[in-house]
């Protein structure tokens, strides 16, 4: 049994969070306390609270994004769908 059913396809997966280093995960919650605040992080938000370089940060974000942990949004990046719970 398949669990598919109809024409419901399953959303791209996201990369996988163990691969990730320890820098993109400070890349990652620095986002994730600025989204839960309301607000898309920037790149100057993110060289600020990490204390990474902006090519570093940039570097992360790539990433992240292309892992679909983050996307990006008008004004900054912000968290992707997780659900990271096991």
């Amino acid at each position: 049994m398949s669990g598919m059913s109809g024409s419901h396809e399953r959303p791209e997966k996201r990369g996988d969070v163990q691969t990730l280093r320890n820098v993109e995960l400070t890349v990652y919650e620095a986002v994730a306390i600025i989204d839960k605040e309301g607000h898309s992080a920037t790149i100057g938000d993110l060289t600020h609270a990490t204390g990474y370089s902006e090519d570093t940060v940039r570097s992360a974000l790539a990433r992240l994004v292309g892992e679909r942990h983050l996307r990006e949004s008008d004004s900054g990046h912000v968290l992707g769908a997780h659900d990271w719970g096991l």
